[in-house]
């Protein structure tokens, strides 16, 4: 398993660092595309044979089913070149680069560019600039989200992939907080002036909110789970700093005992030392993956076209490599599991875009 601090060797699509990247990072050859690229067999389960994974049963050319999991062909990375080009939020972008790194290191001949962004600036990189074939991020798109991508020309193929949570965080100086009920919650990012106002054995002290910008996904789940969709009480509310950086968002929770800020798990787990995350109902996010009650729950979604995936044999064996691997890299990033036949929905989805049977 990948460490989540491992030195990644990826080209990171950001106007901001193009210049430097440019000027410090060796361009890889991109190798030409193989018309007919080989696909690796596994060693295939044999009547009678002591099978002991997925890998044993893989075929070169289908899909099998494994204990009730779908199995995709096993690819060999090394048989590709090309690029990749994908675009991720925050939330996820530790997910994106650990897939990334792994494929690069099981052969893969080519370049994989991650430009990250708000979940706003990847949908538009996704679907209006389709200057991404993927994009990653912690919410699914809205129903007008899709209808103008497709309307430009990008029927979006929708994989749920993961599950990740979004954290409430305070200052390890808050001496009084642990845990925190919806409503106090959707109180204390809305109405509530002081901490007093939640509980009346808290002191009577202002409330510091910071919070992911509105075009973030991580602002979207909250305003649907926690304020029933009124983004207003929370755009309303007084003392409000947006950031998208989530470790200046745990900075500035860090530097008062009286300040809530609420951000993605996986950098929170970048990040932690100085801030804590508080239990809602009880309930910790690192057991919001085998707690659906968890307030604060979410997909993981990854987006790309079916169309994208039949012109680019790279992308195709890139996106079977990260379903068949997908477990390890959200354990690695800090994210939860699906249930196998939630990720069997997944897998059978990349089969039908490609003609497959599924098994």
């Amino acid at each position: 398993m990948l460490g989540r601090k491992a030195s990644l060797r990826l080209f990171v699509a950001s106007i901001a660092l193009a210049g430097l990247l440019a000027a410090c990072t060796p361009r890889i050859t991109v190798s030409p595309t193989p018309s007919s690229p080989t696909i690796q067999a596994g060693v295939a389960g044999a009547e009678g044979a002591d099978v002991e994974s997925p890998e044993d049963v893989a075929q070169p050319d289908r899909a099998v089913r494994f204990h009730g999991q779908i199995v995709l062909p096993w690819v060999d990375p090394a048989e590709y070149g090309g690029e990749i080009r994908l675009t991720t939020t925050p939330s996820v972008q530790a997910l994106a680069a650990t897939m990334a790194e792994r494929f690069q290191d099981e052969g893969f001949d080519g370049q994989i560019s991650l430009e990250p962004g708000t979940a706003t600036v990847g949908v538009k990189t996704f679907c209006l600039l389709q200057r991404a074939d993927v994009l990653l991020m912690a919410r699914p798109l809205t129903p007008a989200e899709k209808e103008k991508c497709t309307q430009n020309g990008r029927t979006p193929l929708e994989l749920r992939v993961g599950l990740d949570a979004v954290v409430i965080i305070v200052a390890e100086a808050n001496p009084f907080a642990e845990d925190l009920t919806p409503n106090e919650l959707r109180q204390a990012f809305s109405t509530a002036t002081t901490w007093q106002d939640l509980r009346p054995d808290w002191p009577p002290q202002p409330i510091l909110r910071l919070s992911p910008s509105p075009e973030s996904d991580t602002f979207a789940v909250f305003v649907q789970n926690i304020l029933d969709g009124n983004a207003e009480s929370l755009l309303n509310a007084t003392r409000l700093t947006f950031t998208d950086d989530p470790k200046a968002l745990m900075e500035q929770v860090a530097a008062s005992p009286y300040a809530i800020g609420f951000l993605g798990f996986s950098p929170y787990q970048d990040n932690e030392g100085q801030v804590r995350a508080l239990s809602l109902n009880h309930i910790s996010p690192w057991q919001a993956g085998e707690d659906p009650a968890y307030p604060l729950l979410r997909p993981v979604m990854l987006y790309t076209t079916a169309q994208t995936l039949q012109s680019q044999p790279q992308l195709a064996a890139f996106l079977n490599f990260f379903l068949m691997n997908i477990d390890e890299g959200l354990d690695d990033a800090g994210q939860f599991s699906l249930g196998t036949e939630e990720l069997n929905q997944a897998k059978a989805a990349w089969l039908q875009a490609l003609g497959y049977e599924v098994p």
